[in-house]
Order: C-alpha cells, then sequence, then structure tokens
C-alpha cells in the first residue's frame, strides 16, 4: 500500500471516528461559546497533530521491537466499532477567562490534547501505525486531518446537523463502517 494511500486511509477512519466523539462535540462547545470558529478550529489541529505524532512514533517503537501485529487488528477495529455504540457523557468545558485568540488556541490545542487521550481515534492512530510503522508520518498525517476535518464539519456545521439527525444515526453509521473492516482485517483482506 502506498504512503498516500494509508494516509487517506487513516483520515477516513479518523474522521469517521470522530463523529460524535467527546473531542468533536468540545470543538462544537468551544467555537458556539466563544464565537471564534478559525482559532478553535487551529486549537484542535495543534492539540490532535501533537497527539497523533507522539503515538505513531510509540507505535514505530512497537512494531521494531515487538514485531508485527498480525490480523488481531481486525479486532480492535470490530473494538473500536463497539466504542462508537458506548454512551458517553456530554459535558462541556469550563468557561475560560481568555481575552487573545493565542491564549483561546493554546487552551483549546491542550484541552483537545488532553479529551483525545486514551480515545478512539487515538487507538485507531496507534493500531495504523503498528501496522505500517514505516509510514508513520503518512498515518500521523492522515489521522490528523480527518480528525480535524470531522471537527470543522462540527464547528462550523454541528448544530444543525445534529439537530436534524441526532448523535446516534452518526455513531450507527462510524460503528457499521469500523466493523465491516474489521471483519475484512479478519477475513486476511489488506495483508
Amino acid at each position: 500500500m502506498s504512503a498516500p494511500t494509508i494516509a487517506l486511509q487513516a483520515a477516513a477512519f479518523s474522521a469517521l471516528a470522530e463523529l460524535g466523539d467527546k473531542t468533536q462535540w468540545m470543538a462544537l462547545s468551544l467555537a458556539l461559546r466563544w464565537r471564534k470558529p478559525w482559532v478553535v478550529l487551529g486549537g484542535v489541529f495543534l492539540g490532535t497533530v501533537a497527539g497523533n505524532l507522539l503515538l505513531v512514533a510509540f507505535g514505530g517503537w512497537v512494531s521494531g521491537h515487538l514485531g508485527s501485529p498480525g490480523r488481531w487488528l481486525g479486532l480492535a477495529f470490530l473494538g473500536f466499532a463497539a466504542w462508537m455504540l458506548r454512551p458517553e457523557p456530554s459535558t462541556p468545558p469550563a468557561k475560560q477567562p481568555l481575552g487573545r485568540d493565542t491564549g483561546l488556541l493554546l487552551w483549546t490545542a491542550g484541552a483537545i490534547f488532553l479529551a483525545d487521550l486514551g480515545d478512539k481515534t487515538q487507538a485507531l492512530t496507534l493500531a495504523l501505525a503498528l501496522r505500517h510503522p514505516a509510514e508513520g508520518l503518512w498515518v500521523a498525517l492522515g489521522g490528523t486531518l480527518g480528525s480535524t476535518g470531522a471537527d470543522a464539519l462540527a464547528v462550523f456545521a454541528g448544530a444543525k446537523l445534529t439537530a436534524r439527525l441526532g448523535r446516534l444515526p452518526l455513531k450507527v453509521a462510524s460503528a457499521a463502517v469500523f466493523a465491516g473492516y474489521g471483519v475484512f482485517l479478519l477475513a486476511g483482506g489488506g495483508s
């Protein structure tokens, strides 16, 4: 698989994993609260890229020291599908007294970085980094663009979309895609 194809795969799966996720809801809440969507989106991008770079470095180290993960990735994707359907509490972040865009940008980046720790998008990025250790930067790039793109959807159009569809249809559609890919991997596809 070529490096750009790996990046596209990472982007697509990260975007799907981010739909209805707590970090997407956080991005929406921050944008609605401070009405500075571009600053919030910049913070989302910085927080996501920092987390993804750490993950692909770790994934490269694991692959180099422990070998290829094999077909257990199929089980991981089925786990992502189940994770998509679990109930998540939706609590907005505490309001911070920020007067400058730089403070809002950095606060958003830190909040997104912390909120994403151990999240399904990070588990997905790690799984892809383990599967393609030589293409870690492409995985990080794709994962960052996919997650940030999904968060941009929330920031700019999320309120209208969720008012019409609700969270459940978005989560179910994402879970179906992950389950399908998990079954594909377990059946020996993509090896």
